[in-house]
């Protein structure tokens, strides 16, 4: 027979299983209407202006390699760190983060001032003059919508980031169609429709919830010596490991043209759909990975490691299968005849998805 103290003991284990799948569902659903959204976007380009999509691929790459680094710098120790000052000022804590944020994104805004400088003068591709001043314009919008996300999945308001998502994610698709109706798509117009969306539904978000911030000059040394001790290591993990893949569009671009670079990125945004399963589980992943360490130690952390080692590989390694047999006639039939011959090129980069994913896990059992 089982005690009344037993019955309560198994209760309470099953609701915490329970909103652990509710948790990582929604993280999963999130990161589906996200890259619905970026696969959308790409083949609504390369089908209304297929000469621009290699412009709004690079201007991407771009987007990409700095949200990387506000990633590592900003987002994961807080996510990590934020269990140690919660009896010790949480709110004075977001607001040390939130000026780290803004140095790093005035970095941001002179990296991107400078690429726009030498687009123009000829130095780089000159079609990519005018989505840079976009990108300069609309940059924090941007770099702020991941900020913004990490926060509510570190604190589990999972159901508000998928909120946030839908919004801009429906702004932008329906956006994007108009432009095409219209005849005015191209990669600057599709990046400033994305940044607007970003900038109405933050701030529509920011109004409604107020996160309590607070600003204390006698503690921005000390939890930027904490999050630099971390995030160092992360930054040059990130700069080494993703480096590669943010050079090649540019690479590309100088090699074969924008044009070249458009088959490309049809190629990897159908690939990227994979992405779906790899972001959802890592801001499903971090958050939890740190709240078992804290409870279970070493051997908590490792079981649920394991765990989503063994989710991962059943669920890509599926994918690969697909992409390998159907993904040149996938990529036809969605961006039209002129992308032809992606077949192999598909097949390598899904192969790297699943590598990546594993390098994904591994690194967020690593920074808990």
């Amino acid at each position: 027979m089982h005690s009344s103290s037993d019955t309560v003991v198994l209760s309470k284990s099953w609701k915490t299983l329970l909103l652990q799948q509710k948790d990582a569902l929604l993280c999963l659903i999130d990161q589906g209407v996200v890259n619905v959204a970026g696969a959308v976007t790409s083949v609504l380009i390369g089908r209304h202006a297929p000469e621009e999509l290699g412009v709004y691929f690079i201007a991407l790459s771009i987007v990409f390699f700095l949200r990387g680094f506000q990633e590592q710098m900003i987002c994961v120790p807080y996510t990590i760190f934020h269990h140690h000052h919660r009896n010790k000022g949480l709110p004075g804590y977001r607001g040390s983060c939130l000026i780290q944020q803004s140095g790093l994104l005035a970095v941001s805004l002179i990296f991107v001032a400078g690429m726009t400088i030498a687009s123009y003068l000829g130095w780089l591709e000159s079609e990519m003059v005018t989505p840079l001043i976009v990108l300069l314009a609309l940059m924090p919008a941007l770099l702020m919508r991941e900020v913004v996300r990490q926060f509510c999945f570190t604190h589990r308001y999972n159901v508000s980031v998928l909120a946030i998502d839908f919004a801009i994610s429906t702004l932008q698709v329906v956006g994007l169609i108009a432009l095409g109706y219209l005849g005015i798509m191209s990669g600057a117009t599709a990046w400033a429709l994305i940044g607007l969306a970003c900038l109405a539904t933050l701030g529509f978000w920011y109004f409604q919830n107020r996160p309590e911030i607070e600003y204390s000059r006698a503690r921005l040394r000390s939890d930027w010596d904490q999050n630099w001790a971390f995030g160092k290591w992360a930054v040059g993990g990130q700069f080494v490991g993703s480096l590669p893949s943010y050079v090649l569009p540019w690479m590309l671009a100088y090699a074969a043209g924008t044009k070249g670079t458009g088959f490309f990125g049809a190629a990897m945004t159908l690939v990227g759909v994979a992405n779906m399963f790899n972001m959802g589980m890592a801001n499903f992943l971090t958050p939890k990975a740190a709240q078992v360490y804290v409870d279970e130690g070493a051997h908590g952390l490792r079981r649920v490691i394991m765990r989503m080692v063994l989710i991962f590989m059943v669920a890509i390694g599926s994918f690969v299968g697909l992409i390998a047999i159907w993904g040149g006639w996938i990529a036809e039939e969605l961006f039209g005849s002129k992308f032809t011959g992606l077949q192999s090129a598909m097949t390598v980069l899904a192969f790297a998805k699943l590598f990546e994913g594993i390098v994904m896990i591994a690194s967020k059992g690593l920074f808990v």
